[in-house]
């Protein structure tokens, strides 16, 4: 079953320099790299610093900034300037996830690395969990994303498509050589890479860029399975047999 989208809205995403990517530093007790940051080098001191302040009174995520309103999800407030976060950190084990925002979701742009039992690499291959992420069964899926994160349900994947327009997958999928074909734009930030994906084998690396849904299937024992292809640009649907599957696991901010 394929599933076609149409709308379609801009967005605009900026990028941290190495230097400023390299430093974590602690907005609001939680570990963010910045995606906009205000960097300054003291001229007395060979040291160089980041200048943090928050300024700020919280409720139900807006705060102010020097009088200016913004989204402590996805913002936060440095020298009196609003700033976009750009990744979190994950407590459990310290791996950093850049983030990306699409219409009013907050998503992972990477698939979860956080190793357990029962987990995969790809073809068994530890560098393709570096480069791919961790295949995971729909049980562990379910449960796995760090606090204040989930696994999507069908209902979010589709208002994530429906936001990202009528050539979805064209849009979300990485521009890069790992697809074999038909790689995408990537114009939100997503980044879907072909990770392929375990149905009793191994398959479709480089053509397939598959993830759990948080939806049990139709058929008993099974759950949606989302995925992008090189052959089409939408999101598509598939279902499979839990026992038999792993997939990949792209978290959304609760």
């Amino acid at each position: 079953m394929i599933l076609r989208f149409f709308f379609v809205l801009p967005f605009l995403l900026l990028a941290c320099t190495q230097v400023e990517r390299d430093n974590i530093y602690d907005p609001g007790g939680i570990n963010y790299y910045c995606r906009e940051c205000y960097y300054s080098s003291s001229s007395s001191s060979s040291s160089s610093s980041f200048n943090y302040s928050s300024n700020y009174s919280s409720s139900n995520n807006i705060s102010y900034c020097s009088g200016i309103e913004y989204n402590t999800l996805t913002e936060f407030c440095l020298d009196g300037i609003v700033k976009y976060k750009e990744a979190i950190i994950d407590s459990r084990d310290g791996k950093a996830y850049k983030i990306t925002v699409i219409g009013s979701q907050i998503w992972m742009a990477e698939n979860l690395r956080y190793e357990t039992s029962n987990t995969k690499c790809f073809d068994n291959d530890p560098n393709n969990c570096d480069i791919y992420g961790i295949l995971y069964d729909w049980n562990t899926a379910k449960i796995i994303c760090p606090s204040g994160w989930h696994l999507p349900s069908d209902a979010e994947w589709i208002a994530l498509a429906w936001f990202a327009g009528s050539n979805a997958g064209t849009e979300l999928k990485a521009n890069t050589g790992h697809w074999i074909s038909n790689k995408g734009t990537d114009n939100f930030g997503f980044t879907a890479l072909p990770g392929g994906f375990y149905y009793d084998r191994f398959r479709q690396k480089g053509e397939v860029a598959g993830f759990w849904s948080a939806t049990a299937g139709s058929q008993s024992g099974s759950a949606h399975f989302r995925y992008f292809t090189n052959i089409n640009s939408s999101l598509n649907l598939a279902g499979h047999y839990t026992n038999r599957a792993w997939s990949y696991v792209r978290c959304l901010k609760d």
